[in-house]
């Protein structure tokens, strides 16, 4: 399947809820969201890697106006 410009039928609410339990299961902490116009716009969560002994931050923006 090509993802790129896929629209989901699936709740926004239900989507985001999966990716949280994805990242939780890979181990992530300090899970945010960014929200504009009562719309997510992103996300931020940490990981620890253990092979450089130190926690990243990720941040990954959605592209609301493709939607």
């Amino acid at each position: 399947m090509n993802i790129k410009n896929y629209t989901s039928t699936v709740e926004t609410s239900r989507s985001m809820a999966r990716i949280e339990e994805l990242l939780v299961e890979i181990g992530a902490t300090n899970i945010n969201k960014q929200y504009a116009e009562k719309v997510c716009t992103g996300i931020t969560f940490l990981l620890f890697d253990a092979q450089l002994q130190q926690t990243i931050a990720f941040h990954l923006k959605a592209q609301v106006e493709e939607c």
